[in-house]
């Protein structure tokens, strides 16, 4: 069976029928794929968080395996995708209004270690945001002093045109 469609099932049994990874990407760090072979791989969003948050909802799917932090805080304790595919949180009380970090530490078993997710953020005022991983968020081979709390301006962006840097859910699309 393929990787993808292994993946494709995961994520299936993630979303119960929901499509919480819609507008989602898979994103990986660009390297061959022997190079990210059982190596950590650092991924990181900065957060902009508006006043009067109600409720934020985390839904992540990883291969193979890692952590996910915000403000340096745990979210996770290490996951791996065989125990857990899919790990769902209720992170409002990480968030309060202003700048944040949201940061990945994940491990592939077989290869490059990638992740899809979405961040639902919603206000009191009725208004829904979605932060969904895709080529705005930012990477680094090795762990950058700060990648956690975001302080760190070191991490590069993901590239434009690899195919496996940034991928469609379920689909065979780099866009």
């Amino acid at each position: 069976m393929k990787l993808s469609s292994i993946l494709l099932i995961l994520g299936a049994l993630c979303s119960f029928g929901q499509e919480f990874f819609t507008q989602a990407r898979w994103i990986y760090h660009q390297e061959s794929f022997t190079k990210g072979l059982n190596k950590p791989r650092y991924y990181r969003k900065n957060l902009d968080i508006k006043e009067e948050l109600e409720k934020a909802t985390l839904w992540i799917l990883i291969d193979d395996r890692g952590f996910v932090r915000l403000d340096g805080k745990p979210i996770t304790e290490e996951f791996v995708i065989t125990r857990n595919p899919c790990f769902t949180a209720d992170v409002t009380q990480f968030l309060t209004p202003g700048k944040h970090a949201l940061a990945f530490n994940i491990t592939n078993m077989a290869g490059k270690g990638g992740l899809i997710a979405r961040l639902q953020l919603e206000y009191k005022n009725n208004d829904i945001v979605q932060i969904v991983t895709d080529k705005s968020w930012k990477t680094s081979a090795d762990e950058q002093p700060g990648w956690m709390s975001g302080s760190t301006t070191q991490l590069g962006h993901l590239p434009g045109n690899s195919p496996m840097s940034c991928r469609r859910h379920g689909r065979d699309s780099s866009t």
